[in-house]
């Protein structure tokens, strides 16, 4: 019984689907998508009141709501070295972007043409989207000083800031375990030491 009403299901979904794509039934508006969406946000909203009864989930869960807003220090920390070097890259790059009144349009004015270009270019090369030696390559034919600043930039930006990131969030899990763990004994001593008072 289950089987038939799961199929019936599933073939008005196809059938509203195909009315949509077809243009001609009462479903082809955008709406339909959003109550999709929505269906898709309450089952997500289930699992994760069942992943609640987990202990270890409820740990987490405490550890990222503890550790947010160090995160988020961090993260503003990244975003200042992120705006330091820019202006730093940018100022070393000002003389040879503008030809005249005209930006550059070669690769370098295509990647560091701007503050935006630039800050999103060295954003890249610390996140993995291009690797910083593409990146550092059009830098390189103006001056080999450039490639020096990249490797500084890397380092400071992977091996101090990154790594902080990572250490905040340990340092909190860390904590939240020990207070867990401790929370955990205390609570299984106490009818110990009740049952010692009784006899």
């Amino acid at each position: 019984m289950e089987y038939h009403r799961c199929a019936r299901h599933c073939r008005q979904f196809v059938d509203a689907i195909l009315e949509l794509a077809i243009g001609t039934g009462s479903l082809a508006h955008i709406t339909f998508f959003r109550v999709l969406r929505l269906l898709r946000l309450v089952r997500a909203a289930k699992v994760l009141r069942k992943l609640h009864n987990h202990p270890e989930f409820g740990l987490i869960l405490e550890c990222v709501a503890g550790s947010l807003m160090p995160i988020c220090w961090v993260f503003l920390l990244l975003g200042f070295v992120l705006y330091l070097f820019t202006a730093m890259l940018l100022q070393l790059l000002e003389p040879s972007l503008h030809v005249g009144i005209e930006v550059d349009n070669s690769d370098v004015g295509r990647l560091y043409g701007g503050f935006g270009r630039s800050i999103y270019t060295l954003l890249l090369a610390i996140s993995g989207g291009m690797p910083w030696d593409q990146l550092v390559q059009p830098l390189s034919r103006r001056s080999s000083w450039f490639q020096l600043f990249f490797v500084v930039y890397i380092c400071v930006v992977s091996f101090f800031v990154l790594n902080l990131l990572s250490a905040v969030f340990v340092s909190f899990v860390g904590k939240h375990e020990r207070r867990h763990h401790y929370e955990e004994l205390n609570g299984s001593q106490a009818p110990i030491a009740r049952g010692e008072l009784e006899k």
